[in-house]
Formats: structure tokens, sequence, C-alpha cells
């Protein structure tokens, strides 16, 4: 595989961006760059591609990313739309990148721009009717779940929220709200009261094996088990949806009710 390290130039603007790509015509991709893209939805696709250079690997595109990125100063230079050092999977933030989000963002149409808000009595009519609603079912879950699983944010999104995030300031009475929040999932309404070998509903079955004693457990909530054991479950669900252990345990659902003799 080829990953393409280019320079983009506007034609009219003159504004360029240093990219890579692993797409097989890197002349005709426009980039990915946030402030990049929305200066092309401003002033047009309008715009030439250099290659710098035709990249093996990962490691030799991070390498001549930063080489250039450095010699040429494109996080701080006003005559490049990168708002961090190229190098293949994020960098550097600059000191500018508000300031560059910002005026990118100058000119576009506010999303509740003549739209009527609602008031107190709409706010409540609408609270009501999510109650009678009552909890999403478990076939809507599940499709929620497939729609999401696997989708990862580009540094673009991340450096976004970032940005919108940094200044926030919050009271003491929704300090004490968020606290509450938290400590309401840490266990879930419908894992209170349970121990990771009483039966769920919802919670499914799993076989763990301790890989250092080779010791096989049977539970149900892996999510209980984890915080009665000291794990991380968001890290250990993940690695067992890619079939990975993790902290020396591996865990497989299971199906039956007790472990074969």
């Amino acid at each position: 595989m080829i990953i393409y390290l280019y320079v983009k130039t506007h034609q009219k603007t003159n504004l360029k961006y240093l990219g890579m790509t692993t797409n097989s015509d890197p002349h005709a991709y426009s980039g990915s760059g946030v402030y990049w893209k929305n200066h092309l939805n401003k002033h047009g696709l309008d715009f030439s591609t250099e290659i710098l250079r035709e990249c093996s690997s990962k490691e030799e595109v991070k390498e001549w990313g930063i080489y250039y990125s450095r010699l040429w100063d494109i996080v701080e230079s006003k005559e490049w739309a990168n708002l961090k050092e190229e190098q293949g999977d994020g960098g550097r933030q600059s000191k500018t990148v508000r300031e560059k989000i910002g005026r990118a963002g100058k000119g576009r149409t506010p999303w509740n721009k003549g739209k009527k808000m609602w008031n107190a009595e709409q706010r409540k009519s609408i609270g009501e009717r999510n109650r009678q609603r009552g909890p999403q079912s478990q076939e809507t879950i599940a499709k929620r779940t497939k729609k999401t699983t696997g989708k990862i944010r580009t540094e673009e999104q991340k450096l976004r929220s970032s940005v919108a995030q940094k200044g926030r300031k919050f009271t003491e009475e929704h300090k004490e709200k968020l606290k509450l929040a938290a400590q309401s999932r840490t266990t879930p309404s419908w894992n209170k009261g349970l121990t990771s070998s009483t039966p769920s509903a919802t919670a499914k079955q799993y076989v763990i094996t301790n890989l250092e004693t080779q010791i096989a457990v049977e539970i149900i909530s892996l999510r209980k088990w984890c915080l009665e054991n000291g794990i991380n479950y968001q890290m250990f669900h993940r690695n067992l949806r890619q079939g990975k252990s993790y902290k020396g345990h591996s865990a497989i659902e299971s199906n039956y009710t007790q472990l074969p003799s």
C-alpha cells in the first residue's frame, strides 16, 4: 500500500495544505483538514497537488510529515491551513487553532436561526411523552450499538470537541448533578443489587479464564464482575470484541448455565 504525502495549493487564494492519503488518485483527493475543507467550500475546489513522498509505512509518513511540518512551520504560518503537524495520526495543536476554526466558521448560518424554540409548556409535554414511551427495546438498542460500533472519530472531530469544551465553567449545582449522574452510571439501574453470579434478564453470560492459573469461572454481568475485580470494563469489553485478552484474563460468551466438568 502506497501512502502519499502531498501539498495542495489553492489556485485562487494560494493557501496551502500538507496532508497524506492512501487514495489511489491523490490528485483527485481534496484533503480532510477542517480549516482546509471549509476553505474549499468557500472558495471552490480549485487546487493543485504536489506529491512530496510515496511512503510504504505509517512510520515513514510520520517521519517525513514531521520533517516538512517543521521545515515550513505549517502550524503557525498563515500560509498553511494545517491546525497541527502532519503525522498520519494526529499531532501537536497550534496556538492559533481556535482563531482558525473561528475564522472558518464565520458566515455560517446557525442551525437554530429562524426556528421557534420550545417554551416551558412544550418542554413539559415532550418530557411527559418520553416518559410514557418507556425504555427502549433491546432491538432498538442493538441497532444503535451496531451503527456506532467500530466507528473511530477523526483527529479533526476530536480537535473540534476539545476546543468546544475548553473554557467551560460549571456551577456547583451543575457539578453536583454530574457527580450524581456518574455515580448512577457506576451501578446501572438494571444491575443494582446483583452479584456476578445472579441471573439477569438483560446481562449476558460469560466464561472468564485467568490465563496465569487457567482457572475458568462462569459469570453473569461482565460489568459487575469487572467492578468487583477492579478491572476497567470498557477496556476489557473492547478487547473482548477484538478477540484479545486484558489484564491476564480472557472471556467468551456462554450459552450454558454451568461449566462443563
